[in-house]
């Protein structure tokens, strides 16, 4: 499953605002997360 699709999940069951995502540097994620949550703040770990 793609980052986009696990989000676009997560949103669908009624996850509506997420304040910061503690990521690793993985490609697109933080623009999966992006469009899916364009208010998240990220932490890099």
């Amino acid at each position: 499953m793609k980052q986009i699709e696990v989000l676009n999940d997560l949103k669908n069951r009624g996850v509506e605002e997420v304040q910061i995502f503690s990521v690793d540097s993985l490609t697109r994620l933080k623009e999966a997360i992006q469009a899916t949550y364009p208010n998240a703040k990220f932490k890099y770990a």
